[in-house]
């Protein structure tokens, strides 16, 4: 009966090759990502949260301003370092132009959770009743574990 070596050269080569790619992915995936806050070319918006750093299962209450002839349609706030299925969003205008919203996350087992919330859009023009859809808001934000 034949022995089979596994510490042969090409054996040892390929298995610091894998240690190193293991290593690597490992690293990568434990760093947090960096804090992106994408916008849309077509139309100039602001958006802010309260608090700034949320809470899970704490309130986060959401301000958009849009030029007064966007409107925001409902939207959807999607885990990014976990899946946490998709939550609507609803925006309530509190004047022209400007836009409420409030939203509840889920804890999860990540200490830091990041989440996009992407908000389409619809623009009205004043001289005629036709609808034209924009491009959608993409931000990308962050809770913490309580």
């Amino acid at each position: 009966m034949r022995k089979i070596k596994y510490s042969t050269t090409p054996y040892k080569k390929y298995t610091q090759c894998i240690g190193v790619c293991l290593l690597v992915t490992v690293l990568s995936g434990c760093s947090k990502p960096p804090d992106i806050q994408e916008h849309s070319a077509e139309i100039p918006f602001s958006i802010t949260w309260q608090p700034e750093l949320p809470r899970a299962e704490q309130a986060i209450v959401f301000s958009l301003i849009l030029p007064s002839e966007v409107k925001p349609e409902l939207s959807e706030v999607r885990g990014v370092s976990m899946y946490m299925g998709r939550i609507p969003l609803p925006w309530r205008q509190i004047q022209p132009g400007q836009w409420q919203a409030e939203l509840v996350v889920g804890a999860c087992t990540e200490p830091t959770m990041q989440w996009q919330l992407t908000v389409p859009l619809q623009s009205q023009a004043t001289a005629s009743t036709k609808t034209e859809r924009l491009e959608p808001l993409r931000v990308t934000f962050f809770t913490v574990t309580n």
